[in-house]
């Protein structure tokens, strides 16, 4: 029985191509991004829809680094793809307020003096 590996180069290089570990991180990190958008807003809860894809995606990559991936390196390289995206878009929604509005959604009012909003209820998918 055997308590350490005996290749630990193995471990850690990496077994996928560089670049293609880059393309599958940001292809699933803005495709996540677009599909939640579609998505009513409620549906991401007390978080940013940001945030959400990132802790969703994070969570994914670790998972992968930690059991179906042979080298930990290539969890580690799309965890830091997936935190560069990440900085990125939060840095560009801050400063360009197109991006800002490409990657969140207004507040929707649902209650107006004292009265529920029934349209934007429905839009939300909310009941009383």
């Amino acid at each position: 029985m055997e308590f350490l590996p005996t290749d630990w180069l193995s471990i850690l290089s990496l077994d996928t191509p560089l670049l293609e570990l880059v393309a599958r991180g940001t292809v699933l990190y803005f495709g996540i991004l677009v599909m939640t958008r579609l998505m009513p807003q409620r549906t991401g809860g007390e978080l940013a829809m940001m945030d959400l894809i990132f802790v969703l995606l994070i969570a994914e990559a670790a998972a992968h680094a930690m059991g179906e991936y042979t080298s930990v390196a290539d969890g580690v390289v799309m965890i830091a793809t997936l935190m560069g995206w990440n900085y990125l878009i939060n840095a560009l929604s801050y400063r360009v307020p197109f991006i800002e509005r490409l990657v969140s959604s207004l507040p929707l009012q649902v209650i107006k003096d004292g009265k529920l909003l029934r349209r934007n209820m429905r839009r939300e998918f909310l009941t009383e």
